[in-house]
Parts: C-alpha cells; structure tokens; sequence
C-alpha cells in the first residue's frame, strides 16, 4: 500500500496563519522567567513525548519504521521539528516550501 503524499492532504489553515499558538508563544516568551510556568511547559512536553512515544513504538512493532533510532529521540525530534515549523510557517510562505521541509522532516522516521 502506497503512503499517501502530503500533497493528497488538506493543508493547514491560514486563517490566523500569523498568530500561533498562544500557549507556545508564551511558553517561549516567558518560560524562562517564569519557573512556575516551565515547571508546567515540562510537564505539557513530556505528555505529547509520551504520546509519541507510545505511537513510535507500536510502529516499530509493526514494522512501519525503519529507522533505528530510539523512539524516545525521535519523539524529541517530532516535537522540535514541529517547532520549527511553527516559525517557519510564519516565513515561508509558499505551500510547497513548506510541504518539502514537512517531508524531509519525517524523512527522519524512514
């Protein structure tokens, strides 16, 4: 079965493209002031690293990955990688400059 493109998918919204996250903005903006609000953005960072880990794992059981990095480390890189993209979606501002930086960014889990 053939993995579907990323280009077969609905792109993001463009809605309020340039607004982002307001958790993550303020996150990034105050988390290091603020050690009460980092003690909370680690807590939130280590739910979705579950998350991913739990995924990672069940597709390395099935034989879906490829990739012989650990899933605890690729977690961290999908979360960073994501991001990443959250600035460069504010940047580029082309669908296919992002969707090709979407693509080598999951390139990773191959």
């Amino acid at each position: 079965m053939a993995t579907p493109s990323l280009h077969d998918q609905p792109f993001i919204d463009t809605t309020n493209w340039f607004n982002g996250c307001f958790i993550s903005n303020t996150l990034v903006e105050q988390s290091h002031q603020d050690t009460s609000l980092r003690d909370q953005a680690t807590v939130w960072f280590k739910k979705i690293e579950k998350e991913f880990i739990s995924a990672l794992k069940k597709a390395k059981k099935k034989r879906l990955l490829k990739t012989k990095e650990k899933p605890r480390v690729l977690a961290r890189y999908l979360i960073s990688a994501w991001n990443g993209l959250q600035v460069s979606r504010r940047i580029l501002s082309q669908k296919k400059d992002l969707e090709k930086i979407i693509e080598l960014h999951l390139s990773v889990l191959h």
